[in-house]
């Protein structure tokens, strides 16, 4: 680190000079974050220790240096990045930015500090700390709440006054609004009746899905092997597993949940991947939380429809198949 009489030094030849500038050096030298002044042009006339360190250069050596190349390494100023908009407002202005060469969050602040260059040109005061963990917890419990609003969304539609296919088509609409999962939207979901999947209730499936999959044996193509296997069935492609081929299918993606009720399995949840595309561990054990959830739906619906048609119904004797049949 320079000593403040050079720093000063150095600044005047940035173009910076102003009664005191030896003392606010050394103060924004002693404060634990990045701090930087610069002017309206993005060249950098101060650097504190901090910010050397973590751009992993002496703070003399940045001085007079374009901040967009020397702080991310491109030619530009980067997307996000306050300076331009608080040069033009002439107000102080704080966003969180995202550097994608270094994976981290930062919260950087630029605020007018009244000076000029010995050009001329504003000087404004550039703070950055680094919000990763903050962020990335903001993030998950942002995801945590749409989680829970689309598990309430699920279980609230057992409740309403509508046959079973309707209330699956609700759930399934809740299961592809949730953010963060990347599946297309469109999907379906079977109901186990006997040895076979019957559709019950489906959203964005071309024709051919709807008439090629209206009903599925236990144990063919994707969906079939779920229900008896008991296990989820995923793919990357047509070639993967995917048995139920039709005229002008688009190359795409799969993941098969069953849907369980303790040891039975009522049905198959089938979502959408776009092609190539696997999944992380986290996003399946979302899906298969969801999938439990659409699983109550179906045994309270069945029980409901068995009553209703004055017999003795439980989630193992499920409703007669032309409930379905509008798919």
């Amino acid at each position: 680190m320079a000593e403040p009489g050079k720093m000063q030094h150095h600044a005047r030849a940035g173009g910076v000079a102003f009664p005191g500038v030896k003392a606010l050096y050394a103060t924004l030298d002693a404060l634990p974050y990045s701090v930087m002044l610069v002017d309206s042009r993005h060249r950098i006339l101060f650097a504190n220790r901090v910010a050397g360190r973590e751009l992993e250069a002496l703070p003399e050596s940045l001085l007079g240096q374009y901040c967009p190349r020397a702080v991310h390494g491109c030619e530009g100023p980067v997307l996000g990045c306050p300076l331009e908009e608080a040069a033009q407002e002439g107000k102080p202005l704080v966003r969180e930015v995202f550097d994608p060469a270094r994976q981290r969050w930062g919260r950087v602040g630029v605020y007018p500090t009244g000076f000029q260059t010995t050009e001329g040109v504003p000087v404004f005061l550039h703070t950055s700390r680094d919000v990763t963990v903050e962020v990335e917890t903001q993030q998950r419990l942002a995801h945590r709440y749409e989680v829970e609003r689309v598990l309430r969304r699920i279980l609230a539609v057992s409740a309403l006054p509508v046959p079973l296919a309707d209330q699956l088509g609700l759930a399934l609409e809740a299961v592809l609004s949730l953010p963060g999962i990347r599946v297309e939207h469109k999907g379906a979901i079977f109901v186990s009746e006997g040895e076979r999947l019957v559709m019950a209730a489906q959203r964005g499936l071309p024709e051919g899905a709807r008439v090629m999959c209206r009903e599925v044996p236990h144990g063919q193509c994707l969906c079939g092997r779920a229900a008896a296997t008991g296990a989820i069935q995923a793919s990357i492609g047509l070639h993967d597993g995917h048995e139920v081929l039709y005229p002008g299918i688009e190359p795409h993606g799969h993941c098969c949940i069953p849907v369980k009720d303790g040891g039975n399995v009522l049905g198959v949840v089938n979502l959408y991947l776009p092609p190539g595309l696997v999944l992380s561990d986290d996003e399946v054990q979302l899906l298969e939380t969801l999938t439990a959830v659409v699983g109550k739906v179906i045994a309270h619906g069945r029980a409901e429809e068995a009553v209703a048609q004055g017999h003795r119904g439980t989630a193992a004797n499920p409703a007669p198949s032309h409930v379905y049949r509008h798919i």
